[in-house]
């Protein structure tokens, strides 16, 4: 992407319906000369502000969770429940503060039908009553019913608790105060950890700006989830199944959430959007940020011809084999990058060498800091070469990567530089594994929003742009596919109102714009 600043762009709008049929409008730019055509969007407080103000003072919902015919509230169904129901239709009980739970039948009023169901599902064989039945949640059904407290539900003032699966994932569960809960579950799906570090959930990922994601969700309302995934290095298939395993988890502690949305960044943003494409009944929609999620040979083949191209134009400075490094090669990666490596990079001296680099390798360098960005790139590219790319091999089933037909272009002298370039072929397995487990595909049945930095370190731009013609391709740009792209170097550097405000259009094409009030204020600062 080194040359779009010097594209022609038009400018063009995109509008939003939100759930009470505003419509939010904003000003994007759009690359004339791209096809498929990368839409420009600055994301900026004013867009999240605009979107509230558009929502005409709509409430924030809370719902109290509890369970559906326990209308004692003490945590069992018998026959108590059904007696209670009787007391507060004729006997003027006024002592059921959950109306809601005595709905038994789920049909939105209070009378004797609901009785009738609890004694029938008691003694005469019945169906269970309506969800929330069989553990705590909140009421899938509008109606004028209230539930101002439910004991047996009542988590208190909120918190989080932390628990491993089975497949050896660590999770988190955090609730906001009970009374506050609006019934929706968020769900973050971290991304990439190296390989060897440690099974644990990378606390730091959940840290952006000023916030700390737990916190920011439940002190909006929603439930919140994350995990740690069962492995380190390549985990995208691991990611996928223990997210669906969280959410089954979740059901069994905190009931069924009305609505669950899947979050993700990096790796985490290739899960979210092979979660929503995959499961449409579990997930309402997601947000998945500066992902690889347009085709995954194509990111091992960026990875890999960095680390090639490297070997050609800076010989000698890593030992051994450029795709096999020697287990103390990995384990002194971050001395010798630092001591070595970086040093060689940045020297004057080598400013040639670099910039041939970059123009074969096609490194996403900020145009505006050419030396700064390009170290950053073969930074990156490097230390997946080094420390990950044996565990993506054992991973996959096979050597992921091939250049063996590969013409390289951009360098002073071609010919030279492809026939000296080392040279290899991927494993059949691999390629078969990364098309069956880890291709989007485009076919969305939910909203999906997807954002990347044009000049993305590590995950290039043209995934963006891979991902936008599958979904036109699939006839699912124009419906359930939001992309947006920020003008700036670096992999996830975004602004917290640019992850606000798409975060905030989630939420609006999920048919939830009446959660949104609560979110100008976190922006109020000028």
């Amino acid at each position: 992407m080194a040359g779009i600043r010097g594209e022609a762009r038009r400018r063009s709008v995109f509008s939003a319906l939100t759930a009470g049929g505003a419509v939010c409008t904003m000003t994007i730019e759009e690359s004339v000369e791209r096809s498929p055509p990368g839409l420009m969007c600055p994301m900026r407080k004013s867009l999240v502000l605009i979107l509230a103000g558009l929502l005409g003072g709509a409430t924030a919902l809370s719902a109290m969770p509890f369970r559906r015919a326990d209308a004692n509230a003490d945590g069992t169904v018998d026959v108590a429940d059904a007696v209670k129901t009787l007391s507060v239709l004729f006997l003027g009980d006024a002592t059921a503060p959950c109306r809601d739970a005595l709905d038994a039948n789920d049909d939105g009023v209070v009378d004797i039908a609901d009785a009738i169901t609890t004694l029938g599902f008691l003694f005469a064989q019945g169906k269970n009553p309506p969800p929330p039945f069989a553990a705590c949640g909140v009421d899938p059904t509008s109606d004028t019913l209230t539930c101002d407290a439910f004991p047996p539900c009542d988590y208190g003032a909120g918190g989080c608790e932390d628990g491993m699966q089975a497949s050896g994932s660590l999770y988190r569960i955090c609730m906001p105060p009970a009374a506050a809960y609006n019934g929706r579950l968020i769900i973050w799906a971290h991304g990439y950890q190296d390989a060897g570090e440690p099974i644990a959930i990378p606390e730091d990922q959940m840290r952006f700006g000023d916030y700390y994601l737990p916190e920011l969700m439940t002190s909006l309302g929603f439930a919140f989830a994350t995990n740690s995934y069962s492995k380190t290095g390549l985990a995208v298939r691991q990611g996928v199944a223990d997210i669906l395993d969280l959410v089954e988890i979740f059901k069994e502690l905190r009931g069924e959430p009305l609505k669950i949305y899947v979050t993700g960044a990096s790796e985490g943003g290739l899960i979210t959007t092979l979660l929503v494409e995959g499961h449409p009944a579990v997930f309402t929609g997601g947000l998945a940020a500066c992902g690889p999620i347009g085709d995954w040979e194509f990111q091992m083949k960026y990875f890999g011809d960095g680390r090639a191209l490297f070997e050609y134009f800076f010989p000698g400075l890593i030992p051994g084999d450029p795709f096999d490094p020697a287990p103390d090669v990995v384990a002194s990666w971050p001395a010798r990058y630092a001591g070595i490596v970086q040093p060689a990079v940045l020297d004057p001296a080598h400013r040639g060498a670099l910039e041939q680099l970059a123009r074969c390798a096609n490194l996403q360098v900020d145009p505006e800091d050419f030396l700064g960005s390009a170290e950053v790139c073969v930074r990156d590219f490097l230390r997946y070469s080094v420390v990950n790319l044996t565990d993506a091999a054992a991973t996959l089933g096979g050597f992921p990567f091939d250049n063996v037909a590969t013409r390289y272009t951009g360098s002073e002298d071609d010919d030279a530089l492809n026939a000296g370039v080392v040279r290899v072929a991927a494993d059949a397995a691999a390629l078969a594994e990364i098309r069956a487990g880890y291709s989007t595909t485009g076919a969305l049945q939910r909203p999906l929003l997807t954002i990347h930095t044009l000049y993305d370190s590590q995950v290039p731009f043209e995934h963006h742009v891979m991902y936008t013609e599958k979904c036109r391709l699939q006839g699912t740009e124009e419906t359930f596919h939001y992309g947006f792209a920020v003008e700036r170097f670096g992999h996830c550097e975004f602004t917290d109102e640019e992850v606000l405000a798409a975060f905030a259009l989630m939420l609006i094409a999920g048919g939830d714009a009446e959660l949104l009030e609560s979110l100008p204020d976190l922006l109020s600062a000028p």
